[in-house]
């Protein structure tokens, strides 16, 4: 899963600036555009660890208390 970020995603979003934050308690990143907070990546993980599941946030009232 996190390959997939690397290689396919990042390729999308290589003009944003990527943060890596603790966000809700988790490793994930907050990802910043001209000075603004534009996305949040984070994760899900099973029993073992392993990144199960990707959540990206983009809904502008939910990223508004983000701040760079």
């Amino acid at each position: 899963m996190l390959d997939f970020l690397a290689s396919r995603l990042s390729q999308y979003w290589a003009d944003y600036l990527w943060r890596v934050a603790d966000i809700n308690g988790g490793c994930g990143f907050v990802m910043y555009r001209g000075g603004s907070v534009v996305a949040t990546v984070t994760f899900g993980y099973d029993l073992a660890g392993q990144a199960t599941d990707s959540f990206i946030v983009r809904n502008p009232d939910k990223l508004a208390r983000l701040t760079l």
